[in-house]
């Protein structure tokens, strides 16, 4: 009796490991998916990027523009965008700088209210600097009912759209904090705006949390020549259409010193980008299933051994009137209470490291914690019933006599 105690303690602390590492295994596998169930905040179909570049002053092609650079630069800008707005093809044109998803820059920016004195507070995000016409590219999407439309003719009014995240407002003021106030970015006394609309927040690829706040600020593409982000949007179906135009008429691609450079759709930009994220999350769920396959496996070695070692005890159970199904309830019983407190153990140990050392960017709430944790146990309590129930089987087949012929 003394060794099996000792045995079951043993099992205990095995079993206790084994849950802590497919419960982080779990875990981490959650906050790598987590983000491709939240909205991404735009939409990449039937959208191209490309960036205005100028032609080099050595190359032979460049016109010297003098002191006027400025402003004709400008002049040829507004001659190529109006020149693809007028496509058949073409929805929509914007322009921006860090306006599109499917790039890591982050343009980190703080809002204050203006209007509350000594306010020390603000709301942090990804500063996107987009004209009107781009919430309409993007189709942002508006928590208010709002159409993109609608939301670019906020913009046009000189509003911010704002999209909350996980630290931003955990980290200052929440958005309603915001609401009917008087905004600023901090150290600046140029520009002032009001909260036109929230949104969902501009995500940097799919699979990214939507851990940072975004600010959507309005540009104009008249007078900001430092915009150089240009996007399309095309109607449905006319991609290639639209395409092919482009590269066919140069007038759409170049004017004088500025040209367009080739277009890119943003689909292919997010597969892209993905792509690592994507790779990622299948190698972790393939080392999980390994994991897995692995801990079945030893429960069945374990206890298949330990059934072995109990035959003439189920052959004196059955002598003394116990059917099958009573001795495999009892068996698969002492196994399940052994998957409980190792499980209770496991949160003992897991739960101060995960709200500690261990915590995974602040994703996982007690909620959360308490499903995988269950998760857990019911695959380890599925894989002792496994490991249990067939070798019993095969010892309450063995004759009693047969059994205990050596006591």
């Amino acid at each position: 009796m003394g060794n099996e105690w000792r045995d079951n303690i043993w099992l205990i602390f095995g079993l206790a490991i084994v849950t802590l590492a497919v419960w982080l295994l779990g875990l981490n596998m959650w906050t790598q998916i987590s983000g491709y169930l939240e909205p991404r905040g735009f939409d990449p179909e039937n959208v191209f990027f490309a960036e205005f570049k100028t032609i080099p002053s050595e190359s032979p092609e460049h016109s010297d523009y003098g002191e006027e650079e400025n402003a004709l630069l400008l002049r040829d800008r507004i001659a190529l965008l109006q020149r693809i707005r007028e496509s058949k093809y073409v929805e929509a044109v914007g322009i921006g700088n860090n306006a599109l998803p499917y790039n890591f820059g982050y343009y980190g920016m703080q809002l204050e209210r203006r209007d509350v004195p000594d306010d020390s507070v603000g709301f942090g995000g990804n500063l996107r600097i987009m004209t009107p016409q781009m919430a309409i590219v993007l189709r942002l999407n508006s928590h208010e009912g709002k159409t993109p439309e609608q939301l670019a003719a906020m913009l046009a009014k000189g509003n911010v759209l704002i999209g909350a995240g996980s630290y931003s407002e955990d980290a200052g003021l929440k958005i309603e904090d915001l609401k009917g106030h008087t905004l600023a970015f901090y150290g600046d006394s140029t520009r002032t705006f009001r909260l036109g609309s929230v949104i969902d927040g501009i995500k940097r690829s799919d699979y990214e949390p939507n851990w940072s706040g975004t600010l959507v600020i309005p540009a104009d593409e008249m007078t900001h020549l430092g915009l150089s982000q240009v996007a399309i949007r095309v109607k449905p179906g006319c991609g290639a259409k639209f395409k092919e135009e482009f590269l066919s008429t140069p007038e759409m691609r170049r004017h004088v010193n500025l040209y367009i450079s080739g277009l890119t759709p943003l689909t292919y930009a997010g597969i892209s980008v993905n792509n690592s994220s994507a790779i990622k999350i299948r190698s972790t769920v393939l080392i999980m299933v390994v994991v897995i396959l692995i801990v079945i496996i030893g429960l069945l070695g374990t206890f298949w051994f330990r059934v072995h070692q109990r035959t003439k005890e189920i052959a004196i159970r059955k002598v003394c009137g116990a059917t099958a199904s009573d001795i495999s309830r009892r068996i698969i019983g002492e196994g399940l209470i052994l998957v409980l407190i190792s499980t209770l153990l496991a949160a003992a140990i897991g739960w101060p490291l995960l709200k500690g050392p261990l915590a995974m960017d602040g994703f996982l709430t007690n909620s959360l914690l308490i499903l995988f944790e269950a998760i857990t146990a019911i695959i380890l309590a599925a894989g002792i019933t496994l490991s249990i129930w067939y070798p019993a089987r095969r010892a309450m087949s063995i004759e009693p006599a047969i059994a205990i012929k050596d006591e």
